[in-house]
């Protein structure tokens, strides 16, 4: 498993919650569908951070927002 970084559109609201919205791989834009904060977690490449369980096209995603205000996936490819 490889850590790839993405480009994430988000929304925050007054609470100071966070949803993201759209995520940018590799040159596409997908929208995301229905997220759930599952709070901080580990991720298989090793790296922590607030893991959000996204539905792109259909399909459940990790998406992870890290410390340094960066979003990252998992992925099988570098």
């Amino acid at each position: 498993m490889f850590k790839r970084y993405v480009d994430v559109v988000v929304y925050h609201d007054k609470r100071g919650e966070i949803q993201p919205l759209f995520m940018k791989w590799e040159n596409k834009t997908y929208k995301i569908e229905k997220t759930e904060c599952m709070g901080m977690r580990n991720s298989h490449v090793g790296a922590t951070g607030v893991l959000y369980l996204c539905q792109i096209n259909g399909k459940l995603r990790n998406l992870y927002y890290e410390k340094k205000s960066r979003w990252f996936v998992e992925s099988s490819q570098p």
